[in-house]
This record gives structure tokens, C-alpha cells and sequence, in this order.
């Protein structure tokens, strides 16, 4: 059967069929390739929170023994300070001296509520103290670590902030960190990594606390106000300040 030139359709609409099909196949491909990996992604993530978990349990009956073992001899046991601390800027930088504007510029505090977490370190300290007025700061424990980084955690890419999904951990860190129970052990414990993972994480912007701040916040946290160094305690704020 002899087939007219004419009903042939044009070459630039057969190429141009051709190349969907190719670039439909090559889409495919790669969803199927990120699924796969996003499956092994999951699968590490659950793996990797026994593992910690498990760790922080051994970690907290250590302690407990321990106390145990200072009371019977008569003796009084102290754990080590946290790694880090909990940072909160709570009142406003515009008549701030220039010299407490730069600290706060080193730490990224730009905006009322907004947290950072800062490594507990003798300059960091020093830093901290001449900033008290205006900020609250302290510890928190691990579990309420976990909360704010999975209820307010963001990351950073070419400056722009990201969602913790365990994809975007592994870009970042080239498959060294692998999803967000790692980022919160690194910083809990305080490693090698707690630089990096913290520069990666964006500052964690809060909510004005439920029931307000239950005290001046010109007037230091020891004198009744809510500025300075409040400890253990502020985890009762932090808490009232991410539901």
C-alpha cells in the first residue's frame, strides 16, 4: 500500500511526540527511584530511633544509679551541665546597645520569640550574661528537644528555609545524617556534628506564651521578672510557647 507524503504527519510533530514520551519515561524513573529511597529513608529513620532511644534510657538508669550509689555512701552526686542551651529573645532590639545588637546578630536572634539553641561553652556564657536583659535562656531536657525541633524545626538550603524531611538531612549532609532523631542526638549530645546540625537548623520561631509571660521582662528571672537565666525552669515557657 503506497502512502502519500501528505498523510504522513510532520516530522516536527513526531520528534516532538517522541521526546514526551522520553521525558514522561524519565520522569517516571525518577519517582520511582526518589519513592525507593524515601522507603529506605523510613526504614533507617525507625532503625535509628530504637537505636537512640535505647541509648538515652541506658544514659538516664546510668544516672540513676549513680545517685543511688552518692546517697548510700552519703555523698552528694551532680550531673554535667547540657550541651547547649535554649535561647529566647523577649523583648524588642531597637533600643538595644550596639555591642548586645551584635551578639544577638552572632546568635540569629532578630525577632521577639524567636529561639536559638547555642552551645554551652565558657565564651557563649560570657556572651549570654551580657545579654540577659534581654533575653530568657536554660536547659531542656531531651524529650522536649525532640518537640521543638519536630513541631517548629526548619532547615536551611541556599538560605532558604526547608522542611526536616529525612531527603532533604541526606542532601545536606551527603548521607551521613539520615533523618531528624539524628539531628536531635547530635545536638543533645553535643558531637563532632552539634556545629553543622545547628547551623543547618533555621531559628525556631514561637508563639507568645499561653498565659503570657508571668512576670516583668525587664526585671531579672531570680527577682520574680522573666529575663536571664531561668535554668531547668524553662522548659515550662518553651512548652507554653510551641502548642
Amino acid at each position: 500500500m503506497n502512502v502519500s507524503l501528505k498523510d504522513l504527519p510532520p516530522y516536527s510533530y513526531t520528534s516532538r511526540e517522541e521526546y514526551s514520551r522520553k521525558l514522561q519515561g524519565l520522569k517516571e524513573a525518577q519517582q520511582q527511584a526518589y519513592q525507593e529511597r524515601v522507603e529506605k529513608n523510613k526504614e533507617h529513620a525507625l532503625n535509628r530511633v530504637m537505636q537512640i532511644t535505647a541509648e538515652y534510657k541506658k544514659s538516664e538508669l546510668d544516672k540513676d544509679m549513680k545517685e543511688k550509689q552518692a546517697a548510700i555512701t552519703n555523698k552528694l552526686y551532680v550531673s554535667g551541665d547540657p550541651q547547649f542551651f535554649v535561647v529566647i529573645l523577649i523583648r524588642s532590639m531597637i533600643r538595644m546597645p550596639a555591642t548586645l545588637k551584635k551578639i544577638c546578630e552572632l546568635f540569629r536572634l532578630k525577632k521577639i520569640n524567636t529561639l536559638v539553641i547555642v552551645r554551652n561553652n565558657e565564651s557563649n556564657r560570657r556572651m549570654l550574661q551580657k545579654l540577659r536583659n534581654f533575653i530568657a535562656y536554660g536547659f531542656i531536657d531531651v524529650n522536649l528537644l525532640r518537640a521543638l525541633i519536630y513541631k517548629r524545626g526548619l532547615g536551611r538550603i541556599d538560605n532558604k528555609a526547608v522542611n526536616l524531611t529525612n531527603e532533604n538531612i541526606e542532601d545536606v549532609f551527603e548521607g551521613e545524617l539520615r533523618c531528624v532523631e539524628e539531628i536531635v542526638y547530635h545536638i543533645h549530645y553535643g558531637t563532632e556534628h552539634f556545629k553543622v546540625v545547628n547551623n543547618f537548623l533555621m531559628p525556631f520561631g514561637l508563639n507568645c506564651p499561653k498565659g503570657g509571660f508571668r512576670g516583668k521582662k525587664n526585671r531579672d528571672y531570680v527577682e520574680g521578672g522573666c529575663a536571664g537565666n531561668w535554668y531547668n525552669e524553662i522548659g515550662a515557657l518553651v512548652k507554653r510557647m510551641i502548642d
